[in-house]
């Protein structure tokens, strides 16, 4: 039973991870740097710790996913 709830925690986090990847490169090239910047001030963490959320090999929560896909380059704003 344990090894069932750690194979759905591995899926479910490797979808947030794919999910959180798609979310960033929907931003065009040249405006993912603020998103990047907005991001790690708004959730507390570092440039590097981002480059791991975005390649998958980084813990990544739905509450983020849920940030980036909704944030605006071109206005700034964030929908919360």
């Amino acid at each position: 039973m344990k090894e069932h709830s750690t194979i759905e925690r591995g899926k479910t986090q490797r979808a947030l991870s794919e999910r959180f990847a798609k979310a960033y490169k929907r931003i065009s090239f040249k405006m993912r740097s603020a998103a990047r910047a907005a991001f790690c001030e708004v959730h507390g963490i570092t440039y590097q710790t981002f480059r791991h959320k975005v390649a998958g090999t980084g813990p990544v929560t739905e509450m983020e996913c849920e940030w980036l896909e909704k944030y605006d380059p071109y206005t700034q704003s964030i929908a919360a």
